[in-house]
């Protein structure tokens, strides 16, 4: 996962993306999905990803770099989110994958199985776990606090070793879901 998409970065990534099920996204299928993720990495200036489906588990999200950005959205997800929840969950997925040097740690981390928190450099805007700066930067982009904060209610935390690359997860690096949303709620 190194910023600059080599072969480590592809390789794992596409690891992940296989040990999850996630499966291409066709054209024309989810609309809203390759539609909002289009007009999202416009709106960021970013390239816009490949997009990938998971057709199980519950409702989550998963970024990885696997020859470019990838965002990966589990069908549930599709299914039961409104069009702004899903607005912001992209979002949030985008401002992840900017952040290299934080993908990178993350892929890592992946890799060793080891908790992505061992990985963080020593700078006092990385003692607050991963989550909320995330969260404050998407709500940037969409202006939309709310559809965020129940976007993260509604997701299934996601744990195991790929738990850190997940929109809500239980990896120890990242912030409590109900923190993220009583801190979304204070805007």
């Amino acid at each position: 996962m190194s910023g600059s998409g080599g072969a480590p970065s592809r390789l794992l990534g596409a690891w992940v993306l296989r040990s999850v099920g996630a499966q291409a996204l066709e054209d024309g299928r989810e609309p809203r999905f390759s539609n909002l993720a289009a007009g999202l990495a416009r709106d960021l200036d970013a390239e816009p990803p490949r997009l990938w489906v998971i057709p199980s588990g519950g409702p989550n999200a998963l970024v990885v770099r696997s020859s470019g950005s990838a965002v990966a959205l589990t069908q549930s997800l599709l299914e039961v989110y409104t069009r702004t929840e899903l607005e912001a969950v992209v979002a949030h997925c985008l401002v992840r994958l900017r952040d290299r040097r934080r993908m990178s740690r993350m892929g890592l981390a992946v890799a060793l199985g080891r908790p992505a928190r061992s990985f963080r450099s020593p700078t006092p805007s990385s003692l607050e776990p991963v989550g909320l700066e995330d969260d404050l930067a998407t709500v940037s982009v969409t202006g939309y606090p709310p559809a965020l904060a129940s976007a993260i209610s509604k997701a299934e935390p996601a744990s195991g070793r790929f738990g850190s690359l997940w929109f809500v997860g239980g990896a120890p690096s990242q912030l409590a879901p109900e923190r993220r949303v009583a801190e979304l709620a204070d805007l």
